[in-house]
């Protein structure tokens, strides 16, 4: 069976992950020229992850941010695997 990808759903995963790996979040104008996404299509993808809460527009500095869900969704890893672990893990010091 041939494996086909979905753009929308790579185009999603790519959004939310250059937003994590930018911390201090980005402009419209900047995701487009880094991505290579054209606006007419970043524009409904982001408004949608806005209206989700997976992304965070800051209008005052008009950057997007990940948002609350993504937070959400991050902390419901533990919970959705049997990592047989009973006790918290220390913190390991370099």
């Amino acid at each position: 069976m041939a494996k086909d990808n979905h753009s929308a759903v790579d185009r999603v995963a790519d959004i939310l992950e250059y937003l994590a790996a930018h911390k201090e979040g980005a402009t419209f104008s900047e995701v487009t020229r880094d991505l290579v996404i054209p606006k007419s299509s970043l524009h409904p993808l982001i408004h949608t992850l806005c209206k989700r809460q997976f992304v965070h527009f800051k209008e005052n500095e008009q950057r997007y941010f990940l948002g609350d869900k993504t937070f959400s969704l991050g902390n419901e890893l533990p919970r959705s695997r049997d990592c047989g672990v009973s006790k918290p893990i220390p913190n390991l010091k370099a």
